[in-house]
């Protein structure tokens, strides 16, 4: 695609231009697939998604969303950031952009198993993945970091906004509990999705 044709915005993804050429994943697919559904819902509505629903191609996951999206079997679609890097980082010609509505942010976890035979390595991986530099690898390829002291991320020249930016839209561990279920009811219904 010409860049000067990359959507800037959500409703950009709207029309007969993208029809058959937009990519998502089902709700159900995990934790981003489901922030991505709350943020749609909260901030563009049901109707939009009704009508984004028309034009798109629903896949399982978001890797087979990324692999079409690579192949040039979709235009667009809705992928996580640091997955698009890790593909074009592998040659995949394929970029992102932050929509003006904003972008969804959700939380990893991490913990050492209460099994773990390696204990103190393990400790020592989890300290690392939390220090300023571990945070900054994860920044480096398109997350946000759970530090203060670490930057936004910059991919390939394209600037997230800062965390407390209004456009970034966290889904809170509570706020999944108490939306997962009826928001992927809703999103099922409005794509006619058959799980």
């Amino acid at each position: 695609m010409d860049p000067a044709e990359a959507p800037t915005s959500w409703k950009d993804l709207l029309g007969e231009r993208w029809t058959g050429k937009l990519g998502i994943a089902q709700a159900g697919a995990g934790g981003s697939a489901l922030a991505l559904t709350r943020f749609q819902r909260d901030v563009l509505g049901d109707e939009y998604l009704r009508e984004y629903a028309g034009e798109t191609r629903v896949f399982d996951s978001l890797g087979a969303e990324l692999d079409s999206l690579a192949r040039g079997e979709i235009d667009a679609g809705t992928v996580v950031v640091s997955s698009v890097n890790i593909a074009a980082n592998e040659n995949a010609p394929v970029t992102f952009v932050v929509p003006d509505e904003g972008v969804t942010a959700y939380d990893y976890y991490t913990g050492v198993a209460s099994t773990a035979t390696h204990l103190a390595a393990a400790k020592v991986f989890l300290n690392w993945n939390l220090s300023q530099r571990g945070q900054n690898v994860l920044r480096d390829i398109g997350e946000y970091s759970v530090r203060e002291d670490v930057a936004a991320p910059n991919v390939r020249g394209v600037q997230l906004p800062d965390f407390d930016d209004p456009r970034v839209h966290r889904i809170t561990p509570a706020e999944a509990t108490a939306w997962s279920e009826q928001d992927q009811r809703a999103w099922n219904a409005i794509f006619g999705y058959n799980e």
